[in-house]
């Protein structure tokens, strides 16, 4: 049994059984034991409780208050903790993790609600802190954030995504206290400015940086980010419409790069060209909703080593572009054409991946139970595929030829 299967067995047994906190940890423990040899397992209980334990809790919204430090207690040098998810948690709740867990060096209590007051008791005890998730926590604002950024100097990974109440107040303190800071997630910020993207440009140290839908962030600010931060690896400029084509083609001075999110951006294929000549390392490219023609993305086989790539929407692009895709990228693992006016020429030529694991052809009218079952039954690696609005296409049919398929939206009975 292998790590990715673990936790739906666990979540099934202690959901049809009622199984309570004490119960679920006595369930995971036994699983420890009986898999401990597993060399996908890795041995340190700190890995094994966060990869058990933690994961199952959160499913079945068995942590709370009460039996928090039950859970925290099975070891307390631990150095990781994610507690993500956990809305209804009390602060309360949350306030116990430094003593529970002194050594923390990563923290993840995205979509808490945790607040200014709780925050700074977290920070004030966990002065070892490396990283600190704090994604779609909506009460966190720019004094508590600024407080922790004083109290964490040696802080290297913060996620501030959709914090909506976060300003450049907070962003304007990074380049003096977060020296070593090398990954930021600002996304959905949305009162930031070009101020802040002053701000980040002093920052040459980052490798990681999502600004996605900051539309306080003008042209000119991220063509100033992009002329200061040489070290970029992972890079979001997701739903900032009002980049210049020219500012774009700057990406490709980043040859570093191996993610690149230009979702919902328009990029068109002269910029397009450039940043393939020039980041041909690149991974993980999301270009949703993009202006690219076939005049662009048949030289996407020059991204040797890619893995993920999203086309949805981008409805100039035909099978012209997307038939090369199958045997110039051998190592690509997930393909979203969404939208995308492809035929069954475009799944005959799919359909000899060696590692795709999850395709999605939602609404491309033109491919059918053919070109489908072709692909399913022809790539032993596909997982998971989404097909919405494909209405002649019967899911439970693809299913019956290709049981190793664990997930088809939609799903009909």
């Amino acid at each position: 049994m292998g790590v990715a299967v673990y936790p739906r067995h666990i979540v099934s047994t202690a959901s049809n059984n009622n199984l309570g906190v004490r119960s679920l940890l006595e369930l995971c423990t036994e699983w420890i034991v009986q898999h401990l040899d597993d060399q996908k397992i890795r041995k340190r209980t700190d890995d094994v409780v966060r990869s058990v334990l933690f994961p199952v809790a959160v499913s079945l919204r068995l942590i709370t208050e009460k039996n928090i430090g039950d859970l925290m207690a099975v070891d307390k040098t631990r150095r990781y903790l994610y507690l993500g998810g956990l809305f209804n948690l009390p602060e309360a709740a949350l306030k116990i993790i430094p003593s529970r867990s002194p050594s923390l060096v990563t923290l993840d209590i995205n979509c808490s609600n945790v607040g200014a007051n709780t925050l700074g008791e977290i920070v004030r005890q966990s002065k070892a802190l490396r990283s600190l998730c704090l994604n779609h926590c909506a009460e966190v604002n720019d004094t508590a954030v600024k407080d922790a950024l004083l109290r964490l100097p040696g802080l290297l990974t913060l996620g501030l995504y959709a914090c909506y109440q976060i300003s450049d107040a907070t962003v304007v303190e990074l380049p003096q206290t977060s020296t070593m800071l090398t990954s930021l997630s600002l996304g959905y910020c949305q009162y930031l400015t070009d101020v802040a993207a002053q701000s980040l440009a002093q920052m040459p140290q980052l490798n990681d940086l999502d600004i996605s839908y900051c539309s306080g962030i003008s042209n000119e600010g991220v063509a100033l980010i992009l002329g200061s931060l040489r070290q970029l690896v992972s890079l979001s400029l997701e739903g900032l419409i009002g980049i210049t084509p020219q500012t774009l083609a700057n990406i490709a001075f980043h040859r570093s790069l191996t993610k690149l999110n230009l979702n919902d951006v328009g990029i068109e294929d002269v910029a397009m060209n450039t940043i393939i000549r020039g980041c041909p390392g690149i991974t993980d490219l999301y270009l949703a909703n993009s202006n690219l023609t076939d005049a662009s993305v048949t030289f996407f086989p020059a991204f040797g080593k890619l893995s993920t790539l999203s086309l949805r929407r981008s409805s100039s692009v035909t099978d012209t572009s997307i038939c090369p895709l199958a045997d110039g990228c051998p190592l690509l693992r997930s393909l979203d054409l969404d939208g995308l006016p492809v035929t069954n020429r475009s799944m005959f030529k799919i359909a000899s991946s060696q590692q795709l694991t999850s395709l999605n052809i939602s609404f491309c009218r033109e491919v059918t139970m053919d070109g489908v079952l072709l692909v399913a039954t022809s790539v032993p690696t596909l997982r998971h595929l989404t097909m919405f609005g494909c209405t002649t296409i019967n899911p439970n049919h693809i299913l019956q030829r290709a049981p190793h398929i664990e997930s088809i939206k939609p799903y009909l009975l």
